[in-house]
């Protein structure tokens, strides 16, 4: 009986102590793993994400796995749209848009030029649209909710997330999509500036004509010059607003002189 007893003894101790190690383990896992995660969102936050590429691989693992995914998801759709943003703008070829040589290409109805100034406005509104939405806290919570994860891990992704520490994409996001509002407000405006100066030469295509060797526009009077005029200055002046640097419609100014 007392054989019987130190074994069952034994066995008890063993368990426990397996237990004891075992919860050592997770303990130590946990650690390693959160630190892994930690440093993985800190390197993430340092990327231009208008240029930068988000790295696909997983560095952690399980749950810890999971958060680290569904961050690096989002940021790739959300670096997507700044870089659309970004490269709807850079690609767009500003220069000659009012000069004598596309207003004898493309008018008097401007179809191919107006065409790409409504393609540019619909593609710099549509990454702006979901810019918004990815920044949303709504949003930015559905995504881990859909992975049913318990509560403490969740907790984790939102202080990535949404919190206010240095390892948060909360502050940047928030102060990103303000600076590309104001941006896009004035890009709008100048989008739509340049529309109507190609509408005006539409509605006026009997009162003015192209002098192809001098690369000059005439027009038949002064008062349409002067509509001219203040329809471009108001186009330079938009362009000066714009905060990412680019003027060329001042440089488009010097194509086109009108003359009575």
């Amino acid at each position: 009986m007392k054989k019987l007893l130190k074994i069952i003894l034994f066995i008890l101790i063993f368990l426990f102590i397996l237990f004891v190690l075992f919860v050592g383990y997770v303990i130590v896992d946990t650690s390693k793993q959160e630190k892994l995660l930690d440093n993985e969102i800190s390197s993430l936050l340092e990327l231009d994400l208008t240029k930068d590429s988000i790295n696909k691989n997983i560095v952690t693992k399980d749950e810890y796995a999971i958060i680290e995914k569904t961050i690096k998801d989002y940021l790739r759709d959300y670096s997507d749209n700044l870089k659309n943003y970004k490269d709807s703008i850079d690609n767009f070829d500003f220069n000659n848009m009012f000069s004598a040589n596309n207003f004898d290409n493309d008018g008097p109805d401007f179809i191919e030029s107006k065409g790409k100034l409504s393609k540019l406005k619909e593609n710099l509104n549509s990454s702006l649209d979901n810019l918004v939405k990815y920044s949303s806290e709504e949003y930015i919570m559905k995504i881990i909710n859909d992975k049913k994860l318990d509560s403490m891990y969740v907790s984790k992704y939102k202080e990535y997330m949404l919190g206010n520490g240095a390892n948060s994409f909360n502050d940047t996001v928030n102060k990103e999509i303000k600076e590309i509002k104001d941006i896009n407000e004035e890009f709008n405006n100048f989008l739509d500036d340049c529309y109507k100066l190609y509408d005006f030469m539409s509605n006026n295509r009997n009162y003015w004509s192209i002098d192809k060797e001098k690369n000059i526009v005439y027009f038949d009077n002064d008062k349409l010059i002067n509509e001219y005029n203040a329809l471009l200055n108001k186009i330079i002046k938009d362009a000066g607003n714009l905060d990412n640097g680019k003027d060329d419609s001042k440089e488009n100014s010097d194509n086109v002189v009108g003359s009575v």
